[in-house]
C-alpha cells in the first residue's frame, strides 16, 4: 500500500476521564488509516491491545496488536530490548533511564511487571503476521522526517513523570509534519495539527523510539 493510499487519522479524542487511552486511540487511528477498519471504537481496540482503564502498564503490547492486523513496525531507537530482558537487564536499564534523563530510574517491583508484559508481547510478536525490525542506532530529525515520508511514524511525548503519550506523525506538509495527538475532546482541541520539526522533536521523551508502520 503507497502513502498515498493511506487515509488521514481521524479526529478521534480519548474517552473521558480516561487518561491512558491515547494507546488505543493510536492503534484505533493506524488500523483506519490502513484501511484494516472503518470505524474505531475503543473498546474493540482495547481488546486487542489487552488494555484494561485501571491498569496504567496495560495496552503494553501494542506492537503485536498492530503486527497481528498484517501491518508492519520498523523500529529505529538506542534503546536494546533484548539488552533489557536479559539477566541483570535491571541494571541496563537503571543506567539507560540516568544517562537520559528519565525520573522516576525504574525500580525492581517495575521491572518486574514491565519485564513480565514485554515477554508476552515479544511471544506475540513471534506469531503475529506482520514483520518486526529494529534497528538500535541514535534515531535523529533527519531519519524522523526521512521515515515520516514513507509512512505514518508513531512516537512517544514526554508526560512527564516518567510517563509517555503516543502520537502519530502521518506526512509532510512544507516543512511541517502532520500530528494527530490524542487528547480529551474540548471546543478548542485540536486533535490533528502541524508541527516544525524542531517543535515536535523537543516534546519527545527522553528515550526516543521512531516506529514507522506500513504494509
Amino acid at each position: 500500500m503507497t502513502s498515498s493510499a493511506i487515509r488521514e487519522p481521524l479526529e478521534l479524542p480519548m474517552p473521558e476521564g480516561d487518561d491512558w487511552a491515547c494507546t488505543s486511540c493510536v492503534v484505533g487511528n493506524l488500523l483506519y488509516m490502513f484501511r484494516i477498519i472503518d470505524k474505531v471504537n475503543i473498546d474493540e481496540v482495547d481488546k486487542r491491545i489487552e488494555r484494561t482503564r485501571d491498569n496504567r502498564q496495560s495496552g503494553i503490547i501494542w506492537y503485536a496488536a498492530v503486527l497481528q492486523a498484517g501491518l508492519n513496525i520498523t523500529v529505529v531507537t538506542d534503546f536494546d530490548l533484548n539488552e533489557a530482558m536479559k539477566p541483570g537487564g535491571l541494571t541496563y536499564v537503571q543506567q539507560y533511564d540516568q544517562a537520559h534523563g528519565i525520573h522516576p530510574i525504574m525500580t525492581p517491583k517495575f521491572y518486574r511487571k514491565w519485564h513480565g508484559y514485554r515477554a508476552h508481547e515479544k511471544a506475540l510478536i513471534g506469531k503475529a503476521r506482520g514483520i518486526y525490525k529494529e534497528t538500535i542506532e541514535t534515531p535523529t530529525k533527519k531519519r524522523l522526517v526521512s521515515m515520516v515520508n514513507e509512512g505514518p511514524v508513531v512516537l512517544s511525548l514526554d508526560a512527564g513523570g516518567g510517563a509517555s503519550h503516543l502520537v502519530i506523525a502521518y506526512g509532510m506538509k512544507g516543512k511541517y509534519i502532520k500530528v494527530y495527538n490524542p487528547d480529551f475532546a474540548t471546543p478548542t482541541s485540536q486533535l490533528c495539527y502541524l508541527e516544525t520539526v524542531d517543535e515536535l522533536w523537543g516534546q519527545l521523551f527522553p528515550s526516543i523510539a521512531l516506529r514507522k508502520i506500513s504494509r
